[in-house]
């Protein structure tokens, strides 16, 4: 059993969040308000702001920041 990466985790977790933010800016479903819940707190966090995240996931969060632009959303802890 392999070691598992905590920041490939993160980083799926975003693209599949950026993609569905994509969609609903979109109209595809028509979204003005959004509650996003996940079970990673990592993500919870760093689209929250914090901690501070590598160079990667910062680009990655700049791309859902402007999504976000366009749509009142939560993202919230699940656990």
């Amino acid at each position: 059993m392999g070691d598992i990466n905590v920041q490939d985790d993160v980083t799926a977790e975003l693209e599949a969040l950026t993609h569905e933010l994509n969609r609903c800016k979109k109209g595809e479903p028509h979204v003005e308000q959004l509650i996003v819940e996940s079970d990673n707190v990592m993500l919870v966090q760093y689209v929250n702001g914090r901690p501070e995240p590598n160079e990667i996931t910062m680009q990655r969060l700049k791309k859902i920041s402007n999504l976000l632009k366009c749509i009142t959303c939560a993202v919230l802890s699940c656990h």
